[in-house]
């Protein structure tokens, strides 16, 4: 199956070697490339072929990658969104991500990343490889969170179990796996999570299960300490 891509990045030379890079990885192909969200978002609306998936930039004119981001929610909610950023852009980054963004992308990873990440978010719905400069953010959600009675009155402790594992990045193949379960069953427990945190996607269920101490960064990372 052939994968489409939409992306929109304002800097013309840096969204063309991206375009060739895209282009020259197997059943990948870019549909769409534009300068911001807001021609983005006309483009899509008169797609015949709507994309596999969108890449956006965080910082763009107009209308940027945030702002699109949460159109694309209420226009497209079945469309995967992965974001490219800079490192100077942390905060905007875990925003979109708690705006529903499956993940994001360092403008200096390489091509292998880009491959790696198309296919986690395919796969598993999300893509996220927080390195330890980024850790500060996940930290000021750990240390601000307040006691919270979900772990005992909403979510079970299979799910809770399961929870952990997700915010670890383990697939549903794997998680399956380590709790002698199927992969149709982890993927209930998912669902269920999702929709008892009202979260979107699991980069969701991270910032919930942080915030409401369900998960630790102990748990999830181990240069956390």
């Amino acid at each position: 199956m052939q994968i489409n891509i939409a992306i929109a990045d304002d800097q013309h030379l840096f969204r063309m070697g991206m375009v060739a890079v895209l282009n020259s990885l197997e059943n990948i192909k870019v549909g769409l490339q534009c300068t911001n969200g807001k021609v983005l978002l006309t483009e899509l609306a008169t797609a015949t072929e709507k994309p596999t998936m969108i890449i956006l930039d965080l910082v763009m004119p107009e209308l940027d990658g945030i702002a699109t981001l949460k159109l694309i929610r209420q226009e497209y909610p079945t469309i995967p969104v992965l974001m490219l950023s800079s490192h100077e852009d942390q905060d905007a980054v875990f925003s979109a991500l708690k705006a529903g963004a499956n993940g994001y992308l360092s403008k200096n990873a390489q091509a292998e990343e880009v491959e790696q990440a198309i296919s986690d978010v395919l796969k598993e719905g999300f893509y996220l490889k927080i390195p330890k400069a980024n850790l500060s953010h996940l930290k000021a959600i750990d240390e601000t969170s307040v006691n919270s009675d979900w772990s005992t009155a909403l979510i079970s402790k299979r799910e809770k179990e399961i929870l952990s594992l997700i915010c670890q990045q383990y697939t549903n193949s794997e998680i399956a796996s380590k709790l002698s379960i199927s992969e149709r069953t982890v993927e209930g427990h998912r669902n269920h999570l999702l929709n008892k945190t009202d979260s979107k996607n699991a980069i969701g269920l991270l910032v919930f299960a942080l915030k409401h101490r369900l998960v630790s960064l102990a748990e999830i990372f181990n240069e956390a300490g």
